[in-house]
This record gives structure tokens, sequence and C-alpha cells, in this order.
């Protein structure tokens, strides 16, 4: 691919664009970009609508193309996932099953990332399962796990009484064996938490105060330091996040953030944004970062400032829960120190 050749668009990106974009002919006779009308309409609080969709980061990244002298073969159409390597962070964005499909869409977007997964597992001492758990999920994924020659310890964890009471129901029958059930949020687990070689997760962040997301990161840091590996599902940012002035972000930072969203635009409707409008987007995100609950699609519908609903849906999640403020999810600052060597 020449330097300045764009990825082809495929059918999933060009029905999604559609749905999330408009292109207009003003008065003047100039182009211009909006976004949908019919996302508000559209929208029913489901993880399956396009306002969730572009919050993804498979999604966005799917269609944000990685700039020209990064683009590889990890460039898919639908999903950027860097080579495998000891601490590194893969998000799987939009998988609704249970843990043990995270480990299986491995083999069906990148098979030769398959075998270092499987080492991973069959290696590891202790599996986290993190949030949104169910107990048939549980004993898929610990039957799947077993599969693969697991013999560490399993331990769910969840903040919700009722799945945790009904596995140490199942355990106490011999129903589940090899797992503990722990309830508990982020911020009361206990500060020697020893390390995971592996972290399962799904969506976090929704109801994370800024103490529970130092909490959290110093889990994943522990285990990530220690050559083990975080799969997750979705990330976004905790509440009382800091403004883009607090995070030091240099100016060529927010230069090829806007580079690249024109080359999405360009790319998907050969149109240029004026800078103007990329920069009141990005001060709507940031807003709205502020103000959005996290708990349920309902309230982050309801919290949406006047007037700003339609701009909301492309909110790119950029600044993730590692507090990155680049949107290449594998560049975050949890594993900084390999960060100049992509």
């Amino acid at each position: 691919m020449s330097q300045n050749e764009l990825p082809p668009v495929n059918e999933t990106e060009r029905d999604l664009a559609n749905k999330l974009f408009c292109v207009t002919t003003t008065a003047e006779r100039k182009t211009k970009l909006t976004f949908s009308p019919s996302l508000q309409r559209d929208y029913n609080g489901g993880l399956h609508s396009p306002l969730q969709q572009l919050s993804s980061f498979s999604v966005w990244n799917s269609l944000m193309p990685p700039p020209e002298d990064k683009i590889s073969n990890s460039w898919s159409g639908k999903m950027e996932i860097p080579e495998l390597s000891r601490n590194r962070v893969i998000v799987f964005s939009q998988l609704h099953g249970s843990p043990a499909e995270i480990f299986l869409s491995v083999s069906r977007v990148a098979r030769d990332l398959q075998k270092e997964i499987d080492d991973e597992i069959i290696g590891a001492e202790q599996i986290m399962l993190f949030g949104a758990i169910s107990i048939p999920n549980v004993v898929e994924t610990l039957t799947w796990l077993k599969t693969k020659g697991f013999k560490g310890k399993l331990s769910v964890f969840d903040i919700s009484p009722i799945p945790i009471g009904i596995g140490r129901i199942y355990k106490q029958f011999g129903l589940i064996s090899d797992a503990e059930f722990i309830q508990s949020d982020v911020l009361s687990l206990p500060k020697n938490t020893p390390k995971a070689d592996l972290i399962i997760s799904d969506v976090l962040g929704y109801c994370l105060t800024p103490e529970q997301y130092v909490n959290l990161t110093r889990v994943v840091e522990n285990t990530l330091s220690n050559g083990g590996l975080w799969l997750t599902r979705e990330l976004i940012e905790p509440k009382g996040a800091p403004k883009p002035e607090d995070r030091s972000v240099s100016k060529s930072d927010g230069d090829e953030r806007i580079n690249r969203i024109n080359r999405l635009v360009k790319r998907l409707f050969n149109v240029e944004l004026p800078i103007e409008d990329i920069q009141q987007f990005e001060n709507t995100r940031w807003n709205l970062a502020q103000t959005y609950p996290r708990h349920s699609g309902k309230d982050y519908q309801d919290a949406l400032p006047s007037g700003l609903e339609n701009v909301s849906t492309i909110r790119i999640s950029s600044q993730t829960l590692m507090q990155s403020d680049n949107p290449r999810i594998f560049e975050t600052s949890i594993i900084k120190k390999d960060r100049n060597n992509y």
C-alpha cells in the first residue's frame, strides 16, 4: 500500500458510516459532513445501537486507519491487533458472549496469535474474570480453559451478589470446581491481590470512580509488569477524567488526531472537514466525558446536553481507562515502558 493510499471501505464500514453521518450540500454549494439525525430515533439503549457501536474501540479503529507509516498486515478492515507480546493489551469490543468467546475470537481474527494465547492459558497460575458474570458463562469458560490444559485457579469477581451467590451454591454442590467467587467491586479488591498471568474482563468503566480506576489500574499494571496478559472488551474513561490540558498533551499529538479524523472522513466520503469543526467535536466529546453517568444507556441519553445528541455519537474513546491520549489502543500509558518500540 502506497503512502497516500487509504484502505478500501468494505460493506460493513459503509453501512455503519451511513448510519452515523450525512453528507449534505449547503446553500453556498459547500459540502458538509453532519451526524445522522436518525441516530437519536434509532437509539434504544442497547449495545448494538449505532451510538454504542461507535464508542467501541474495534469499530472506531476499523474506521480510523493508522498513520501511513504504521499501516501493516494487522489492518483487517475490522479490527487492529498488534503483534502479541507480553506487556501488551488487546481489546475486544462488542463480543456479547462468554469470556471463552474472547479467546475463540482470536483464532477467527488473527490465527497466528492463537498459540501464544494458548501458552499463556496453560501456564497461568490464576485467571481473573471481572464483571457481568453469568454462571453458564463461567461453566463454559472453565470447561474451555481445561480443554486447553489450564490447571491454575479461576477467580470470578462481580459486584452483584446474585451471580456470585449462585456460583457459590454451584460450587458447594460440586457443580463447579476449581473456581472461587468473590463479590467485590474494583475499589475493594485487596491491595495484596496476587499477580494474575491473565485477566479477562467484560466492559469496564461505566461505574468507575477515580478511586476505583486507580485500584483497577494497579491490578492491571501488576499483571502486565510481571509479564501477564490482559484481554478485555471495551474500556470507558472514569468519572472525573482530567481534561486535555491536564494531560500534558503535545500539540503534535493533537494535530495527528485531527489529521486522523480528516483521513477517516476523506476515506469514507471524500470530504474534508474544516479544522474548526473537528475542534468543536473534540470540545464536545470532552464535555460529555465529564458529565456521562457511567450506569446505563438511558442515563447516558438523558445526560446529553440539548442540541449535542448527535455530536456525542462520535465519542471515540481515544482517552481510555489507561489515561492515554493516543487513539491507538495498544499505545496506552500502562505499557509506557515499551511505548517507543512499536
